[in-house]
């Protein structure tokens, strides 16, 4: 897909910014274990009187801490959190008109940590305006500079109302088998909607024929908001599928896939007023979706 020089430009100084900060941030994360574990004592063998030998921790002979000591240690370790939240800070360049809350802060930076962290270097933010849902979709698509309304996507969190919870010990282990969850994080375009029995049919042909559930055992409707907030931990309209708490099977619809036009779409950043824009390559290589047909 073609895009303009400035476009271009503007994306590279941001992913530079971005994967600079990262993995800066990265370092002074990994310095603060590194002493975490040179504080522990070490392990040493003792025999015992059968021959074999057993692992002891070695006791570090008893120290004198004074006060002075122990508030150096404190204020060293308060400097170095506080430069990965300044470093972490700086990934997001927050426009005059928004004033994120703090869980909206966090929600954008586990998008950008997990782009970042599976060198998606084709993504790009843009933030849009607070009238942004109020417009047209071609007009969104202008505000976005994508070249089609069939570009812009957005993640709903399905559940399948008639999963059998008994086969389930918790809540997470009831959206580990990608064949029969209760949960699938589903991608689709704006222009289309869920056909549930679609969606209903897609999923249950996952399984062999021979264990294949019967079809009043699928009932798939929107997730409440609580369990959006448990297995995604974004607000409503803020939903990515980028940084999700819970590794929830994705369906990426089929449309999209199928769809030349959209090898470059728009999806939720972690808030409201935020996008991401990437290579559809990009997704399909990081996240392994299934590619069902499930929309109308």
């Amino acid at each position: 897909m073609a895009v303009s020089s400035i476009t271009n430009n503007n994306r590279v100084e941001e992913n530079s910014l971005a994967i600079q900060c990262y993995f800066a941030s990265a370092c002074i994360s990994q310095e603060m274990k590194n002493k975490e574990v040179n504080k522990k004592p070490a392990a040493v063998n003792t025999k015992v009187t059968d021959g074999t030998s057993i692992t002891k921790s070695k006791q570090n002979p008893p120290q004198t801490t004074n006060r002075s000591t122990s508030t150096t240690n404190n204020t060293n370790e308060n400097d170095i959190k506080n430069k990965i939240y300044q470093l972490e800070k700086s990934l997001i360049q927050y426009p005059s008109h928004i004033q994120p809350q703090s869980n909206e802060h966090s929600q954008i930076l586990r998008v950008y940590k997990d782009i970042m962290s599976n060198s998606m270097y084709s993504s790009v933010h843009k933030w849009v305006p607070t009238n942004y849902y109020d417009q047209s979709l071609s007009e969104r698509a202008s505000i976005l500079g994508a070249h089609s309304t069939y570009q812009l996507c957005k993640s709903m969190l399905m559940e399948n109302k008639a999963y059998d919870s008994s086969s389930s010990k918790d809540l997470k282990s009831s959206f580990q088998d990608k064949t029969n969850s209760r949960f699938y994080l589903v991608i689709l375009q704006y222009k289309t909607s869920i056909a549930t029995k679609k969606l209903q049919s897609e999923v249950r042909g996952l399984q062999p024929l021979a264990s294949r559930l019967d079809p009043s055992k699928f009932d798939f409707r929107v997730a409440s908001e609580e369990h959006n907030s448990i297995l995604t931990g974004f607000t409503h309209n803020a939903v990515s599928p980028f940084g999700l708490h819970e590794d929830v099977p994705m369906i990426l619809s089929k449309a999209i896939a199928d769809t030349d036009m959209t090898q470059f779409i728009w999806l939720g950043g972690g808030h409201v007023h935020l996008k991401i824009g990437m290579a559809m390559s990009d997704l399909m290589l990081v996240k392994n979706p299934l590619v069902l047909d499930v929309t109308e």
